[in-house]
């Protein structure tokens, strides 16, 4: 690695009011899922740049895509439409990906909260996401389960 080379080792995403190290998780759902978001964001952008170390371009296309997050509460998706949508129980290790119920919230602007359905342990509990997703080219906002499925990128790619 040359002098002038850059490459980005870590993204960690959280709130404003979040202190986090490299490699850590926000405490909130909505951010894990952007971090999870953004990582594949940065795979794609190196294997567009196809070159060994960072270009200025995967840097610079980075932080044009995170920029489309500045609706992240108000933006609806460009697929179902709603702002919010129910999925499974997030835990610290990820985001409800294998959601089982849909649903949309009254609270357009409120952050990514937590109900629970019933009866029974946590896991069974809904959290209501924006749309987390944004289109690497076009930033167009959409909820990750309303598209088709996409392959994730392997680490080792990272």
């Amino acid at each position: 690695v040359g002098a002038g080379d850059l490459r980005i080792e870590a993204l960690s995403i959280g709130g404003v009011t979040e202190h986090l190290a490299p490699y850590h998780r926000s405490s909130a759902a909505v951010f894990r899922a952007i971090n999870q978001e953004a990582y594949s964001a940065l795979h794609l952008l190196r294997r567009q740049a196809s070159g060994s170390t960072e270009s200025p371009q995967v840097l610079s296309g980075l932080v044009t895509w995170l920029a489309n997050y500045r609706s992240l509460f108000s933006a609806r998706c460009h697929i179902c439409r709603k702002i919010l949508i129910a999925e499974n129980s997030v835990s610290s290790s990820g985001w409800g990906a294998d959601a089982t119920s849909s649903g949309t919230a009254t609270a357009a602007g409120a952050p990514a909260s937590t109900l629970s359905p019933g009866a029974g342990s946590s896991d069974n509990r809904l959290t209501y996401l924006p749309p987390v997703g944004r289109d690497l080219a076009t930033g167009v906002a959409f909820h990750p389960r309303c598209l088709p499925a996409r392959p994730l990128p392997c680490l080792s790619d990272l």
